[in-house]
């Protein structure tokens, strides 16, 4: 499994984390690698950058976050804290605040100008799959076994809401910049479209026909990908909730997804041992 992250200012550049404990940018014009960070010590098993593309932060079954400097393509920190693996981790926009979500059923906050835990959110009764955070670094959202996506406000360390409705295991979620719109994927095989300020469901979008692993959303809002067991990544179009394109040609389960700004371009990772560009 990989988790991928398309650097947000040109749609030329990948960040992927993988099994083989490294995190690795890719150059999607020449198709090269260009750059390894290594110091993991276990799997990783997510990535996120900086809008600026300078700062990028991992997360491990070695039960650690670590934050890269991606212009010496150096570790910065190793942030530790959590007791078991840091399966999902967010970055703001302006790379100073990160979130991490773990099996130990704790969202943590992490001050990356200081290197310090900033918070540690507990509500979750269940492991922790997916974290994402607005672009402000205001709100986060997080996804979990107990079936909930939870709201969290950053800054306070408080819990805003617990959005319910699905029914099994959430593995994925991704909150639009301005922190209103949140998206969900679970072994119901849904995708959940969430308004955040008004706590309360917005779709339900079906189609695919096994567990959703990974969503992403454009920078707008407007448009979502998901990648499932079903081999396909989905595109919907948020406003008519409908899907506007299912995108064949994995032959294993679709493990992660992500969108570049302008939504015209997505990126999916699959057991089939690939990774895929497509135009949406």
């Amino acid at each position: 499994m990989e988790k991928f992250h398309i650097e947000p200012e040109e749609v030329t550049t990948l960040f992927s984390g993988s099994y083989d404990k490294t995190v690795r940018v890719w150059n999607l014009e020449t198709k090269t690698e260009k750059a390894c960070l290594t110091g993991h010590i276990d799997r990783v098993y997510s990535v996120a950058v900086s809008q600026d593309g300078k700062t990028a932060v991992s997360g491990s079954g070695d039960h650690t976050v670590r934050v890269w400097n991606l212009e010496t393509k150096t570790e910065k920190a190793c942030l530790t804290g959590h007791s078991e693996r840091v399966y999902s981790v967010g970055i703001s926009d302006d790379g100073k605040t990160a979130v991490s979500g773990s099996y130990d059923k704790t969202v943590r906050v992490w001050n990356l100008e200081t290197k310090t835990e900033k918070a540690c959110l507990t509500a979750h009764s269940d492991w922790i799959y997916s974290v994402a955070v607005s672009q402000d670094g205001k709100t986060a959202v997080s996804g979990s076994g107990d079936r909930t996506v939870t709201v969290w406000n950053i800054e306070r360390g408080t819990e805003r809401a617990c959005l319910t409705g699905h029914s099994s295991t959430v593995y994925s979620v991704a909150l639009s910049p301005d922190g209103k719109t949140a998206v969900s994927g679970s072994g119901d095989r849904t995708v959940r479209v969430w308004n955040v300020n008004a706590k309360r469901e917005r779709a339900c979008l079906t189609g695919h026909s096994s567990t959703v692993y990974s969503v992403a959303l454009s920078q707008d809002g407007k448009t979502a990908v998901s990648g499932s067991g079903d081999h396909t990544v989905r595109v919907w179009n948020l406003e008519t909730k409908k899907e506007k394109a299912c995108l064949t040609g994995h032959s294993s389960t679709v493990h992660s997804v992500a969108l570049s700004q302008d939504g015209k371009t997505a990126v999916s990772g699959s057991g089939d041992h690939t990774v895929r560009v497509w135009d949406v």
